[in-house]
């Protein structure tokens, strides 16, 4: 589940809905080893959702570990180690939380894994017998749950901004090639190259998914610390140029919006003589002529001209 659910802002993004379809889908084939799991029966989903289950399972992404940190006292909270028992039962050793009580993982099971499994809990993760409750947990703040490496953090953070980079020369170079033509519609000529170039500006901006590329991002420099920070430069590094990635993003929004919007009606002008569009050619001066006899058609001369054809 980490590549599809890296942090907290992901999966409030995404819903519980999504949540139970990764749920669905990992456990159509067995777990076979102990792997790792978290839950909290009242993840903050916001807005409408409000507080519902979440269930986590597989190694813990960094951006996690900072709100497991923050939550693993709530009585709605547990991680641990988990196993499929080859009867669509999923085994839960609780190492971690207070939320291993039978009336919190009823939530669990009732949301976000019936029918197609269960959880029950157990005393030790290879044991057999099923337990209703589990006892409380020292707390253990050195925990692997939530104990972050500073180098997992730097790779994390130095292929956002690949990514990131990416994405932006993609989309500098589609607002450079048609964003300033397409500001003003009524005053362009339309030409089958601008068509292309359009249309190969549109599908870049439309692949590249800009809005959950600067969610995960805010979620990577949300998980920092300053404390991390202080003590590996090279974080702080990561830190400032993924921010300037992040900003320089968000200032091309309004101008990737509107090549959207423009580039949409451009491709309604049917019939280039009658459109309110100049028409479309390659030949400045068919663009010319065909221009003043649709601004003709506009004029008192129209009349004149009309009236000429009867004789």
């Amino acid at each position: 589940m980490k590549a599809k659910l890296k942090s907290p802002e992901i999966a409030q993004t995404n819903g519980l809905d999504f949540n139970k379809k990764l749920l669905k889908k990992l456990l159509t084939e067995p777990i076979a080893e102990p792997t790792r799991f978290f839950y909290d029966s009242e993840f903050d989903y916001g807005g409408v959702a409000g507080k519902q289950p979440m269930l986590y399972i597989g190694e813990i992404p960094t951006m996690w570990k900072k709100y497991i940190k923050e939550h693993k006292k709530e009585k709605t909270f547990a991680a641990g180690l988990c196993m499929t028992d080859g009867k669509d039962g999923l085994k839960l050793e609780v190492q971690v939380g207070k939320g291993g009580k039978a009336m919190v993982l009823k939530a669990i099971n009732k949301e976000l894994l019936k029918p197609f499994a269960k959880a029950y809990f157990v005393e030790t993760i290879n044991s057999t017998a099923e337990i209703e409750d589990t006892e409380e947990k020292p707390d253990n703040d050195n925990d692997e749950l939530d104990s972050i490496d500073p180098s997992e953090l730097i790779s994390e953070g130095n292929t956002l901004i690949k990514e990131g980079l990416d994405y932006k020369n993609t989309l500098e170079t589609s607002v450079k090639e048609v964003g300033s033509q397409l500001k003003d519609l009524k005053n362009i000529i339309v030409t089958e190259d601008l068509i292309k170039k359009t249309d190969k500006a549109v599908l870049s901006i439309e692949t590249i998914n800009v809005n959950k590329f600067v969610k995960e991002a805010n979620a990577w420099l949300n998980s920092l610390e300053n404390d991390m920070l202080s003590k590996a430069p090279a974080l702080g590094n990561a830190s400032s140029d993924l921010k300037k990635i992040v900003d320089d993003l968000t200032k091309l929004q309004p101008e990737l919006e509107l090549i959207i919007e423009n580039g949409l009606k451009m491709k309604k002008v049917e019939n280039p003589l009658e459109s309110e569009f100049p028409p479309i050619s390659d030949d400045p001066f068919d663009n010319f002529g065909a221009a003043v006899l649709g601004l003709s058609k506009k004029s008192s001369l129209d009349k004149h001209v009309n009236d000429l054809k009867v004789f």
